[in-house]
């Protein structure tokens, strides 16, 4: 069962789990989470959002971050249809309501 992650206080989407070796990215657009196991549960190390996984993905600046910090997986939805301001709010609360430790230029 893949995980499911709150982007409102009233809306969940269900994220699919790629392994962080995983290199096949698509060209479409979307929210990740770099994530671990902590207590049995998932827990996000870092937030995002992107135009094209398939750019966004390969050397991303944060990867070495969140493999040092235990990341083991990347949680991933595509959202072809969303527009840059949907995109923004659903990140923006999933930030602000997990509280990743690598994003802190959101946590201001």
């Amino acid at each position: 069962m893949n995980p499911r992650w709150a982007i409102s206080p009233t809306k969940e989407l269900e994220f699919c789990v790629y392994d962080v070796r995983d290199s096949n990215w698509n060209k479409v657009k979307g929210l990740y989470i770099f994530a671990k196991v902590t207590n049995n549960r998932w827990s996000p190390l870092y937030i995002g959002k992107t135009e094209d996984f398939s750019q966004r993905m390969p050397n991303h600046e944060r990867f070495d971050d969140a493999i040092r910090r235990g990341a083991t997986h990347i949680h991933a939805v595509a959202l072809p249809n969303w527009n840059s301001q949907s995109l923004d709010l659903a990140e923006r609360y999933l930030i602000t309501y997990y509280e990743p430790p690598l994003n802190t230029q959101h946590l201001r």
